[in-house]
């Protein structure tokens, strides 16, 4: 396998982890369809599941789909 392929893994592999702990996050805060994501995002701000994605886009992705 060449390297590329092995980085696009990893990188993968790193994505899914972070999902799933900010998805236990959303889920140690109670989080379910009637949550608000900007009155959310105050509680979760400083967690460190919630500062390890860099992009709220990403942040609020993972909300929407939990």
């Amino acid at each position: 396998m060449n390297k590329s392929k092995e980085r696009l893994k990893e990188e993968a592999r790193r994505l899914k982890k972070l999902e799933a702990s900010f998805k236990s996050l959303l889920k140690a805060f109670s989080v379910d369809y009637t949550s608000n994501w900007e009155d959310l995002r105050a509680k979760l701000e400083g967690e460190p599941a919630f500062e390890a994605f860099t992009l709220e886009s990403e942040r609020v992705r993972v909300f929407k789909v939990n």
